[in-house]
């Protein structure tokens, strides 16, 4: 689910842009795909070789990054219970 909500979120920074100054902006993130150029009152576009695979990679690492959140959270709950069957142990004994 938070792999699913994670690539959501990667298709939806794609379409936004970044302003990164006054006369820059950037088209995708973490990894640009385009970048706007203000000059003499004009954009210009640079786009990146491949832009559809800086906009599959952006989605994988949402997608990733939800799901790192979730596995980590759910092993802390892990390692939580296990110390105190530990801890439950050595009071008994």
């Amino acid at each position: 689910m938070a792999a699913v909500a994670g690539g959501g979120l990667g298709l939806l920074v794609n379409q936004c842009q970044l302003p990164l100054g006054h006369s820059l902006r950037v088209m995708g993130f973490p990894v640009p795909g385009v970048f706007f150029h203000l000059e003499d009152g004009q954009w210009v576009d640079f786009v990146a070789p491949f832009p559809w695979l800086n906009m599959v990679t952006d989605i994988c690492l949402f997608c990733l990054s939800g799901a790192v959140a979730v596995a980590l959270a759910l092993g802390r709950r892990k390692v939580s219970q296990q110390f105190q069957a530990i801890a439950g142990k050595s009071d008994s004994g």
